[in-house]
């Protein structure tokens, strides 16, 4: 682990909150209709818009940030904000942005676009549909394995309880995770 001892249940639960949604997504626990014929159409759009705010987070901590000059494209995080390579974390390197293909840097460029528009952004309600779910898992899985890569490999992520039973042997894409102890 190269995180701070202090960092990881903050990092923790927001990866939980982050999976939430895709993880119960690709579980079976939404239908189709987003939820609704289980009645779980206000579960479905909190843990969507929930995820869409911690992809957002991820983006930013790992060192991203769509470029709103260069539509399309990226720049570096705020180094205001809490972010790999700086301060308490300047041991762990973040994502280059330069180093990335373009088809890749277009995709993160927009999901971090649409993430901030759709939930802390004041023009908001010109998004009619919240993000798109496959989107959304293909974004998630790029991000949540740039963040073990960097910041937890070899240990598993520590992810709430509820959540992790629903995972295929203790890993999602790959990655390998725990329940609390």
């Amino acid at each position: 682990m190269k995180l701070p001892v202090s960092f990881v249940p903050h990092l923790d639960h927001r990866v939980t909150v982050l999976l939430t949604f895709t993880v119960r997504r690709d579980s079976g626990y939404f239908g189709p209709d987003h939820g609704e014929a289980k009645q779980l159409g206000d579960v479905y759009r909190a843990s969507l818009e929930g995820s869409g705010i911690m992809l957002r987070m991820l983006l930013e901590f790992l060192g991203l940030k769509a470029d709103q000059s260069k539509p399309g494209m990226l720049k570096s995080s705020d180094k205001r904000d809490t972010i790999l390579g700086h301060r308490q974390l300047a041991h762990i390197s973040a994502v280059d942005y330069t180093t990335l293909d373009m088809p890749t840097t277009q995709f993160l460029a927009r999901m971090h676009d649409e993430a901030s528009k759709r939930t802390a952004h004041p023009k908001f309600d010109v998004f009619t549909l919240g993000l798109d779910p496959d989107d959304l898992r293909k974004a998630t899985v790029w991000g949540i394995k740039q963040l073990w890569a960097k910041c937890y490999d070899p240990d598993p992520i520590t992810l709430h309880g509820d959540l992790y039973r629903l995972l295929s042997g203790g890993k999602w894409e790959g990655i390998p995770f725990k329940p609390p102890q």
